[in-house]
């Protein structure tokens, strides 16, 4: 009936064709008889036309669709395919459709959509799903079929999301514990181990702790040292190798190298070369990643709790000790009423001497406007704080982190400098995008 009314012509046997009764429950009778009305009208109505118009260039096309991608995973393609059909309405037509889409999906849960999509259209062997905030409420959480499972270091974090107390915390986190699968955590969890038990005999899941790194052995102990010594790679060292174990041996059959299932299933604490050589090479931008740039060592990692800073200094005092060069702080934070930045510096300062102390304003782009981080600079608190720490006036503050760069420039011109960048990722991604 389509094809005929494009075309403009319709044979004699498909006139003759009775459309069937009505019937609400199902709207292909309905878009059919709505076809065989405008088929047999000589001069439609305006009303009659645009029935017919949606039909032929939406309705029926998307009916195809979905009868030919039927799968629940089908679904977000189908709608979109829907939303992209109906543009050529005319705008007050538009307005009918947009009105359900007027609110953005959320940042992360953009990311996942768009994440899973291409797991799916690649056909990957495996996906590694890591949770956004907590777990149970997490926009990760709607995958089933998950067998092994991950919980790094459970601290005061994120509390206006998940929770006042400790307790509540773990109870959101440990919400990514799924039917009988293995459960891998670090030995600094065992002090919840009472609440994080509760969860996974619900589940009738099992609970691991991961042996700690010095437990280890492997083919190559100058690299294992090399791996060790990165702050960033360090903490959950063992819990990703235990992770990566388990999907091993769960998965044998996609596995081409059985002499290394054969060397994990007999000594769960030997690293085999192909898993050292990946450590050795993974990378996750941001998490105490060094940086040159003209006269400029950038120091970038984007910790936000009291546990992440304290390493973060750490790492910084430990990497540039003997450097001889002049030391610079960049620092801020996001979520001011949920994090203390003031007990962040208290850490960074008990590591660390600074020549100066620059804080910028964190300033996110929304479409066509700027606007700061919840309308609240609290840059002004916190160089005051410096300088009470250090008894000098050795910090300032910067509307954007361009103007903060430009004075860097004019200040150290060619001298070699040593930058620790901390306190959010947002500040890392500025200087980031600044820099590039």
């Amino acid at each position: 009936m389509c094809r005929a009314i494009i075309s403009g012509t319709c044979t004699i046997q498909l006139a003759n064709i009775k459309p069937g009764s009505l019937n609400h429950a199902r709207w292909l009778t309905c878009a059919c008889r709505v076809l065989r009305v405008y088929v047999s009208t000589k001069e439609p109505s305006i009303a009659l036309k645009t029935l017919t118009n949606y039909i032929i260039k939406v309705y029926a096309p998307v009916w195809f669709l979905i009868k030919k991608n039927w799968y629940c995973t089908n679904g977000s393609k189908n709608l979109f395919q829907l939303i992209s059909y109906s543009r050529y309405l005319p705008t007050n037509m538009k307005k009918i459709v947009d009105e359900y889409k007027s609110e953005p999906l959320p940042y992360f849960v953009q990311l996942t959509v768009m994440a899973c999509k291409i797991f799916l259209d690649e056909n990957v062997d495996v996906a590694i799903i890591e949770c956004h905030i907590g777990g149970e409420n997490c926009v990760t959480n709607f995958i089933d079929n998950v067998k092994t499972v991950g919980l790094t270091l459970i601290s005061m974090e994120h509390t206006d999301v998940l929770g006042d107390t400790i307790e509540e915390i773990v109870w959101q986190k440990s919400g990514i514990v799924k039917n009988k699968s293995d459960v891998y955590t670090t030995k600094q969890n065992f002090v919840y181990d009472a609440l994080l038990q509760k969860r996974v005999k619900a589940q009738e899941a099992n609970l691991h702790y991961v042996p700690e790194n010095f437990e280890y052995c492997c083919n190559n102990e100058q690299v294992w040292k090399e791996i060790c010594s990165n702050p960033a790679k360090e903490l959950n060292l063992s819990l990703s190798i235990q992770l990566a174990f388990d999907w091993i041996k769960r998965n044998r059959t996609k596995v081409k190298n059985k002499d290394m299932i054969t060397q994990i299933t007999e000594n769960h604490l030997h690293v085999p070369d192909e898993i050292l050589i990946g450590l050795q090479n993974s990378k996750l931008t941001g998490h105490c990643e060094i940086v040159k740039h003209k006269n400029k060592t950038f120091y970038f990692d984007g910790a936000h709790t009291i546990e992440s800073i304290e390493v973060v200094a750490k790492w910084f005092r430990n990497s540039t000790i003997y450097s001889g060069r002049h030391k610079v702080l960049i620092f801020n934070i996001t979520e001011p009423l949920q994090r203390n930045g003031l007990a962040f510096l208290d850490i960074i300062h008990s590591w660390n001497k600074f020549d100066i102390v620059l804080f910028p304003r964190i300033i996110f782009e929304w479409s066509t406007d700027c606007r700061p981080f919840d309308n609240i600079d609290q840059t002004g608190e916190y160089s005051n704080h410096w300088n009470t720490l250090c008894g000098n006036q050795s910090s300032k503050t910067f509307n954007s982190m361009a103007e903060l760069l430009q004075f860097l420039e004019a200040a150290y011109h060619d001298e070699e400098i040593d930058v620790l960048a901390t306190g959010a990722v947002y500040v890392m991604a500025e200087l980031l995008k600044c820099i590039n």
